[in-house]
């Protein structure tokens, strides 16, 4: 349901839902659909066949770190292409021991909650330790072959750790498992967004955690130019430089190719053609 951000999520709970609000989103120009949390699985699959018939792209994030309904590997056999946030493969993960105790719990419909929080935490406690490494090996791989888009936003992470009243072991620990799921997958060969979800400003400091993570400095510009365009499969008009698209660009003063940090050193920026900035 929608009652934390009205107007900003919208709770879809059956087919007629679907329909509705897609056409809705279509007639007012939306370029894709991000899902999250508790979906009904039937519901869910029926939400991506019908946005594939009008071309609405959805990235997916599967939602709360352990329990999800629609899980990263689940989506992908529907189809998606593209997750939000570095935890997201976490459940998919998970040591065969912890994965049989996780399945178990999510089995039931509603999960028993005291046995999830308890679970949770043991998950916590062991950081990447609850992680398979063949089994995030493999899903990198099919990642990477199925030609997915991640977008892990260490710096939500990184922020909330800084924030008064945050629980700070398991923020600190969300940090931890998604740079270690980041750093695999990048290893793999899966393309890269760059994003920052609600923390706008600090796009470069996202681009500088990628570099830290191993992605190379052309891969960090694509994930900021031509992997969206890709996604978003407007790639036609924008992501690169050729005559004909739009003129959306960032001329900076130093090489990022050699240092991904001269992209701070900004000195004109045109959108669409048209000046929005120039240094003094």
């Amino acid at each position: 349901r929608n009652e934390q951000y009205p107007g900003f999520t919208v709770g879809i709970d059956t087919q007629a839902d679907v329909d509705s609000m897609l056409i809705r989103l279509k007639q007012d120009g939306a370029s894709l659909i991000k899902t999250f949390n508790r979906f009904d699985p039937e519901i869910y699959a029926y939400l991506v066949q019908k946005a594939r018939e009008i071309d609405l792209p959805i990235t997916h994030d599967p939602g709360t770190p352990l329990f999800n309904r629609i899980p990263v590997d689940k989506a992908m056999d529907l189809g998606i292409t593209c997750f939000e946030h570095g935890k997201a493969l976490w459940p998919c993960i998970l040591r065969d021991d912890l994965q049989a105790e996780h399945d178990s719990i999510l089995a039931i419909n509603p999960p028993d909650q005291e046995k999830a929080q308890k679970l949770a935490m043991k998950i916590f406690m062991s950081g990447t330790k609850s992680i398979s490494p063949e089994k995030l090996d493999l899903l990198a791989q099919r990642m990477a072959s199925e030609g997915s888009f991640y977008c892990p936003t260490i710096k939500v992470f990184q922020l909330m750790g800084e924030q008064e009243g945050e629980n700070q072991f398991l923020v600190k620990t969300l940090e931890e498992m998604s740079k270690y799921i980041t750093r695999a997958l990048i290893k793999h060969g899966v393309r890269m967004l760059a994003g920052v979800d609600n923390c706008f400003p600090l796009l470069h400091d996202e681009l500088e955690n990628l570099s830290e993570l191993g992605l190379d400095e052309m891969g960090i510009l694509r994930s900021a130019s031509l992997y969206p365009a890709l996604w978003l499969r407007v790639q036609d008009q924008y992501g690169s430089l050729s005559e004909g698209k739009m003129a959306s660009i960032v001329i900076v003063d130093e090489n990022p190719l050699s240092d991904i940090s001269n992209l701070r050193q900004v000195r004109l920026v045109l959108k669409d053609g048209l000046k929005v900035f120039e240094k003094e």
